[in-house]
């Protein structure tokens, strides 16, 4: 076990703390909760009689390893986002601990006035956005498909294993995209890149931890494939908006030119997952290095597609892949799944389920992915909130959002002429 205090891990025996001896291996390894600690002990002997300590030592080093690759996927989440704004931002205004931004209505020659860029994208309005954190709620807002699109490739390339894309829900009404994470330590954690917006600050959490401090509860689960097929509907079936397709297949390309990018890296330096298990001291001269590479890569794709004109999508074939179609379907509510496989999975059965949500089969709407990409007046959550009570079902943040959420689905499917979303 890990300590903080002068006593051996195995004898328990107070020792000055020039003696302590410590092991090589995980002596930079992470708790559960993501602090950093030391397995220490008062002699050789005691450290090579501790049987224990080779499986807690390689679930040190596997948090470790999920600790930082949340913290690089959260900066490069935040520069994905700035580059790729669309959405008119006139005026920022934080009353209570709540962000409200409005647009103002302009002509097309007004915008080119105020130096509103033509195109899928606009400039971040980092003059009026406020300070850092609110500059992140502002990326973060309505940002939780990005999060989870972007990230997928890095992933599965920095962490390897088995990934499951969870809609956790905060309210029974508000549904928000995560990427939930069984690790081989035996424990389960959150990443949510996107968190900002609802009062986070750390990219990545244990399961139990980030439930409990957005008071949400899981209601669906997917396969982390989900991201391609979701990718492979939008580039071939679009959303029957241009504007929005032009955004869909110019994200795509930044995904693939980013991804590229690494993989031609990798086979000169040290892969991303060499990186996250190294030293310290190599790790953030690395890390440094890959960061800047990737962030240079997202703004280069942007430039030449601003100078050559954004993509539109041309799809060969409307016809979706059939092997990534049944990823759009969210794992079934079986209980006798229990005790079997996925963390994530058994948490999601234990929760105590009323009759509205065993009734409520999860179905793909296709007419309505990244539904995000509308614009409309809106209250973003700002900063994170006293606690509140512990008898309450929902939280103020989550509630303003989905109002934003409905009105967005609402225009957009009002826009396409699809009929009103049932719940």
């Amino acid at each position: 076990m890990a300590c903080r205090s002068n006593t051996c891990s195995r004898c328990s025996v107070a020792v000055p703390a020039a003696r302590f001896v410590t092991c090589e291996h995980c002596k930079e390894g992470r708790d559960i909760d993501g602090t950093r600690s030391t397995v220490q002990y008062c002699s050789h002997r005691c450290r090579q009689s501790d049987t224990t300590h080779p499986t807690e030592c390689d679930a040190r080093n596997i948090r470790k390893r999920l600790y930082r690759a949340g913290s690089i996927l959260q900066s490069l989440f935040f520069t994905w986002r700035r580059i790729s704004f669309h959405r008119q931002i006139d005026q920022v205004e934080n009353i209570s601990g709540t962000l409200y931004v409005s647009r103002l209505a302009r002509t097309e020659q007004e915008k080119k006035a105020a130096g509103i860029v033509p195109g899928p994208f606009t400039i971040f309005p980092s003059a009026i956005a406020g300070d850092d954190q609110q500059q992140k709620v502002l990326l973060s807002w309505m940002g939780c498909n990005d999060a989870t699109q972007m990230s997928y490739q890095l992933v599965r390339n920095m962490l390897g294993g088995n990934y499951k894309v969870v809609d956790k829900n905060a309210s029974y009404n508000v549904l928000h995209e995560v990427l939930a994470i069984d690790a081989t330590d035996g424990n389960s954690y959150i990443i949510d890149l996107s968190g900002a917006q609802i009062g986070l600050s750390r990219p990545i959490l244990p399961l139990e931890e980030y439930l409990r401090q957005v008071n949400a509860r899981i209601i669906h689960v997917y396969k982390h494939e989900r991201c391609l097929a979701r990718t492979d509907y939008l580039l071939k079936k679009g959303l029957g908006n241009a504007q929005l397709d032009r955004i869909a297949a110019t994200l795509f390309h930044m995904y693939e030119e980013l991804n590229d990018c690494v993989a031609e890296t990798e086979k000169t330096k040290e892969s991303l997952a060499e990186v996250l298990l190294s030293k310290e001291k190599d790790y953030r001269r690395n890390r440094s290095y890959y960061e800047d590479l990737m962030k240079l890569t997202i703004q280069k794709t942007f430039i030449v597609r601003e100078c050559g004109r954004h993509p539109t999508i041309i799809a060969s074939s409307t016809t979706l892949d059939p092997d990534l179609k049944k990823f759009f379907i969210a794992l079934p509510i079986d209980f006798s799944q229990r005790d079997a496989g996925s963390g994530i999975y058994k948490r999601y059965l234990e929760q105590e389920w009323d009759g509205s949500l065993v009734h409520w089969t999860p179905k793909p709407d296709l007419s309505a992915f990244n539904a995000q990409f509308g614009e409309a007046e809106a209250e973003v959550p700002a900063h994170p909130v006293a606690q509140e009570k512990a008898d309450r079902s929902c939280c103020r943040r989550p509630q303003i959002l989905w109002s934003t959420l409905s009105t967005l689905k609402a225009r957009l499917r009002k826009r396409k002429g699809v009929g009103k979303a049932s719940k």
